[in-house]
């Protein structure tokens, strides 16, 4: 017993001190992206293994922790937009109004001056009256 208890100290230490590894890596401006996410995701998997053992009720795993990220960006997603990405006709009419946007955007580009500002003032009211018309049918 009282060798599991130091092998669980030492494995405790251990993980801080790696931690405090990755920490001192991301901190590092010299990282390209793809260092920096895999140093990120690598501390991060560390910190769940730090709580997991200190906290062994409060731990959780890689998909886990995916799972919390994924629901919580679609609970912000809805916050931001009012869309539920879980409605598959919420999200169809989200992907047609951005397709309709990059479409209006390589118009704009198409077209210069005067005329460009006269298309972007009729485009800005068609979508504040497509706005009216959706928050009204709420």
């Amino acid at each position: 017993m009282l060798v599991s208890e130091v092998e669980h100290k030492d494995n405790s230490e251990l993980l801080r001190d790696l931690y405090t590894y990755h920490l001192a890596l991301v901190a590092n401006s010299g990282l390209s992206d793809d260092s920096f996410k895999s140093v990120q995701e690598s501390a991060r998997d560390n910190l769940d293994r730090i709580i997991a053992e200190l906290r062994p009720w409060d731990a959780k795993d890689k998909t886990d922790r995916i799972s919390d990220e994924v629901s919580q960006f679609k609970e912000d997603f809805k916050g931001f937009f009012d869309i539920d990405l879980d409605d598959e006709d919420q999200k169809k009419e989200y992907y047609e109004e951005l397709k309709g946007a990059l479409d209006d955007q390589k118009e704009y580009e198409e077209v210069s001056g005067e005329d460009a500002q006269k298309l972007k003032i009729n485009e800005a009211a068609k979508r504040v009256e497509e706005r009216r018309r959706r928050a009204h049918k709420r």
